[in-house]
């Protein structure tokens, strides 16, 4: 029987985007709370978890539930309300049975159904695809014409989009075996109105290909800005600065506060009405602002080699053919102003596929700036300007994994042949390594990296717990300003935090005053026990450990055994995982929220 799968969450509860029917309580110490909707039915049991900035969407078997600020309609439930306290159930999904994939960005929401591709929420720099830069309070389908193939034959749209994922401001797709008119690779934003001609242009196939839409000032879109986007920008601007500027008048603010303050203030870094990160800048500009509000093509010379007129493709003449190359997008992942694909490239002459990871956009990233950051390149050019040590058996790139945060990127391994480098006794050490400015988890607040560095995780119980035998494993991380690290190795998982916790985002119990964890720090691991508490207590610090406030003793709780996701909103952190089959009693399919409190 399936083990019972539960929730943590803890950070800042403002909004409701921990789900627990409180809008202002930050949780910072474990507990355990029951997860019910309003009318105290069980939702199902959990399938997969999608945190955006603010909010929080929970895939269930029974539909699909969201929770959190809806300020900018990112939960697609038809109303522009200020939040959800509770899990409330998104009525656009039905069951989930035609739900393929969900991604959130910072402010929207685009999900992947087998009738199209929906989007929702925050339009401000055209991150739905929908080709204005309106809001949406309601999913809407993207009618982009990349998809014409899909509508014409009648296929279900998970026949032809192979992955969606969304960055904090901007959208990936990546489509599979799609014919695409000509024109439409350097035009497009062509009409959508179909035409009732015969179609006579020139097809093109493309194995696999990459669309983008939203702000790409750092390259992130995989492609550079026209005329037309910056002045778009330019004049998105000025309409964010004259609403946040309306907004800060309506809390108060001075009545001599420049333009130029709440421009800088507001604009640069996304939506005016939140200000939802008020943390350090680049110090400069690499490009000219912009954003686009289409679907359109990244520029990405390996794709466009294996694209083929589907004339050729057809002739039986051309050996060429024969031999050709077969590409297959394997993930596809967009954080904040990065994004990274891995490909798999197989042929007769390969005993084996291979697999590369592409990355574009970037902080300090081998010194890339200017238009060049948007073309994608391999992360061997990365390693090929680091100093770190590298475990041989875990720079094929099959097993590496890119994620940005601000100011930072991040490689790890990603899948179980990752594998960790035995060392001596003295010197164990992981593929997991950095480069940017700030915290970036080296005991440094202040730290600036040109090249990847080592990051050390403190805890080797892992390695112990899964014998000498088990030296593989993976190391994932999410988050922008604040990281949880899911370290896999053999049947143990770990998971460590690190970054800003004003909030106790990171989950770590800090002194008075300390607002920062500056190292990676073992937060939970298999086999942890973490209690229920009951129905109004709340934890708080205390210098014996995690308290409660109620005087009842905690008697019952889940033991964590395996971890399943981890994410990071803005300011709070979900983990799914599930609990240890002897820690299972009673009805299996009931779901709890283990709330880190």
């Amino acid at each position: 029987m399936t083990a019972a799968r539960h929730l943590a969450v803890f950070g800042c509860g403002h909004d409701g985007r921990l789900g627990l029917g409180s809008g202002d309580k930050n949780i910072l110490v474990p507990s355990v709370s029951d997860y019910f909707d309003e009318n105290r039915r069980m939702i199902g049991t959990i399938v997969s978890i999608h945190v955006g900035g603010y909010h929080t969407i929970v895939r269930t078997t029974e539909g699909v539930y969201g929770f959190g600020a809806n300020d900018e309609g990112q939960l697609g439930t038809g109303e522009k309300s200020q939040c959800y306290k509770t899990p409330t159930r998104i009525e656009f999904f039905g069951d989930g049975s035609n739900l393929i994939s969900i991604a959130c960005g910072s402010l929207h929401t685009v999900a992947l159904m087998r009738s199209g591709v929906y989007s929702s929420g925050s339009n401000t720099f055209g991150q739905l695809g929908l080709g204005d830069a309106d809001s949406r309070i309601n999913f809407t389908k993207i009618e982009s014409p990349f998809f014409a193939s899909v509508e014409e034959s009648g296929l279900a749209y998970d026949t032809v989009v192979s992955h969606v994922s969304c960055g904090t401001y901007h959208t990936l797709l990546a489509l599979k075996k799609t014919l695409i008119p000509v024109d439409l690779v350097h035009q497009p934003t062509m009409s959508l109105v179909k035409s009732t001609e015969s179609r006579v242009e020139e097809l093109i196939f493309y194995p696999c290909i990459v669309l983008a839409c939203g702000k790409g000032d750092y390259g992130e879109l995989g492609y550079d800005a026209t005329s037309w986007d910056e002045m778009a920008s330019r004049e998105q601007r000025l309409k964010n600065v004259i609403k946040s500027r309306a907004h800060d008048m309506s809390q108060g603010a001075a009545q001599d506060d420049t333009l130029a303050a709440a421009q800088s203030s507001a604009i640069y870094d996304g939506a005016p009405m939140k200000k939802p990160f008020q943390f350090k800048k680049s110090a400069k500009i690499r490009r000219a602002e912009f954003y686009h509000t289409h679907l359109k093509p990244c520029q990405f010379p390996l794709l466009d080699e294996h694209a083929r007129k589907w004339s050729d493709l057809n002739n039986d003449d051309d050996s060429s053919n024969k031999n050709q190359q077969q590409l297959r997008i394997v993930a596809l992942h967009a954080s904040h102003l990065h994004s990274s694909v891995v490909i798999e490239v197989s042929s007769p002459d390969l005993v084996t596929p291979v697999t590369q990871t592409y990355h574009f956009g970037c902080y300090y990233c081998g010194g890339v700036e200017g238009n060049e950051s948007s073309i994608p390149r391999t992360l061997n050019e990365i390693l090929a300007h680091s100093a770190a040590k590298f475990d041989p058996r875990a720079t094929d790139s099959a097993s590496l994994h890119l994620h940005g945060g601000d100011e930072v990127l991040f490689v790890s391994s990603a899948s179980k042949n990752g594998g960790y480098l035995q060392g001596t006794e003295d010197e164990t050490l992981t593929p997991f390594f950095v480069l940017g400015k700030g915290n970036i988890g080296t005991k440094n607040d202040d730290a600036f990296e040109t090249n990847l560095v080592s990051v050390p995780l403190s805890s080797s119980s892992s390695r112990e717990r899964a014998g000498p035998a088990s030296d593989s494993g993976s190391i994932l991380v999410h988050g922008r300003t604040h990281f949880l690290i899911w370290k896999h190795v053999g049947d143990f998982d770990e998971v460590f935090s690190f970054g800003d916790s004003v909030f106790g985002q990171c989950g770590v119990l800090q002194p008075d005053g300390v607002d920062q964890v500056l190292a990676p720090t073992l937060l939970l691991k298999t086999g942890d026990f973490i209690p229920v508490a009951p129905r109004g207590a709340q934890r708080k610090r205390g210098e014996g450990g995690n308290q409660l406030s109620s005087a009842s003793a905690e008697t019952t709780g889940v033991t964590l055994g395996r971890v399943v996701d981890v994410q990071c909103g803005a300011k709070h952190s979900v983990v799914l995982f599930e609990a240890a089959p002897a820690a299972v009693s009673g009805d299996e399919s009931t779901a709890v929220v283990a709330v880190l409190s």
